[in-house]
C-alpha cells in the first residue's frame, strides 16, 4: 500500500477518514508450481472434494468448475476469518456468464461456496476421478476463468477505502467522483487527482477480505440491501506470460461477498457473487 501517496491525493480535511479506513486482509499471490495436491491453497484445477457432499451442478446436470480453494491452515490468520478447513468456490464455465445472475445474485444455480471445516483426503474423490465426471462433457463448450492452477500464496496487508463503492460512499460521505469534484474544484486538477489514484496499485488485485475492486461499479450500489455485506474473496484477471493466466471476460475481476455476521459464524451458505469487465 502506497499510503504516503495517498496522502498526496486525498485533501487533508479527508486524511483521518482515510487512515481510519485502514483494514487488514490476506493480498494473494499466484505462482505456476505445475501439478499441486487436492488440499493446496490454489485457483483452477481440482481441489478437495469428501465423497459424502453431492457435487454441485448447473441447471443441466453439468459440474461446475472449481474456481478457487482457500487452506486456511496455510494462510496467515485473519480476524473473523476460520484458522482452519478450506474454503472452495465453484463457478459454471458452461455458461458465458459464469454462472453468475446479475439481477439476482442470490440465485445460486451456477455456483457454490462450500465449506469443510475438517479434510480427510482418504475420504475425498481423486484427481482422476474428478477428471472423470468432466469427460462427458467434454464436447462442450466452456469458457474458463483459468485454464491451469496456480498455487496462492497469502501475505497480509494493510488495504484503504480508495475505489468507487459502498464503502467509499460510507468513509468520505460522498460518491467517488463528486468527493473529487468538491475537493478540487478546478476539473482539470481533480482528474489529475483521480488518474494519479487510478496509476498507482493501491492494493493487492487478489485478496481475502480487505476492499473490493471494480472495473465497472459497485452492485451493492443498485441493490442496498446487500450494502452491508463485505468483501470475502476477490480475484482478479492476471497475465503473467506463459506463467500464470486468469481472465474473466475482457480483463475482468470477480468478488465474492459476506454479511460479517455470517463470516464470524462460519457460514458460507448465503455468500453472493459478481463479476464485471471492460
Amino acid at each position: 500500500m502506497f499510503h504516503s501517496e495517498l496522502l498526496t491525493i486525498f485533501p487533508n480535511s479527508q486524511h483521518q477518514a482515510l487512515e481510519n479506513s485502514r483494514k487488514e486482509a490476506i493480498a494473494l499471490s499466484l505462482e505456476n508450481n505445475g501439478e499441486l495436491g487436492l488440499l493446496i491453497s490454489k485457483v483452477g484445477g481440482f481441489g478437495y472434494f469428501p465423497k459424502d457432499e453431492i457435487y454441485p451442478v448447473n441447471s443441466d446436470g453439468q459440474p461446475l468448475r472449481l474456481l478457487a480453494q482457500l487452506n486456511f491452515s496455510e494462510l496467515p490468520p485473519l480476524k473473523d476469518y476460520p484458522t482452519k478447513g478450506l474454503l472452495a468456490f465453484y463457478i459454471d464455465e458452461f455458461d458465458d456468464l459464469l454462472g453468475c445472475d446479475f439481477e439476482n445474485p442470490l440465485n445460486r444455480v451456477g455456483y457454490k461456496v462450500l465449506y469443510f471445516p475438517e479434510c480427510d483426503e482418504e475420504l475425498a474423490y481423486s484427481k482422476g476421478e474428478l477428471e472423470d465426471l468432466f469427460r462427458r462433457f467434454s464436447e462442450i463448450e466452456r469458457y474458463p476463468v483459468v485454464n491451469e492452477e496456480y498455487q496462492l500464496i497469502g501475505t497480509l496487508e494493510n488495504q484503504y477505502v480508495t475505489g468507487d463503492s459502498v464503502e467509499f460512499e460510507s468513509t468520505y460521505k460522498s460518491e467517488f467522483y463528486n468527493f473529487f469534484e468538491k475537493a478540487y474544484p478546478d476539473p482539470d486538477e481533480a482528474e489529475s487527482k483521480m488518474e494519479e489514484l487510478f496509476d498507482i496499485d493501491i492494493s493487492s488485485p487478489n485478496s481475502i477480505g480487505g476492499y473490493p475492486s471494480f472495473t465497472q461499479t459497485d452492485p451493492r450500489i443498485r441493490m442496498p440491501e446487500f450494502k452491508d455485506d463485505q468483501l470475502l474473496f476477490q480475484l482478479s484477471s492476471t497475465d503473467y506470460g506463459n506463467d500464470v493466466q486468469v481472465i474473466w471476460g475482457d480483463s475482468g475481476i470477480g468478488n465474492f461477498f459476506i454479511h460479517p455476521i455470517d463470516l464470524v459464524n462460519q457460514d458460507f451458505s448465503k455468500t453472493w457473487y459478481n463479476w464485471d469487465c471492460y
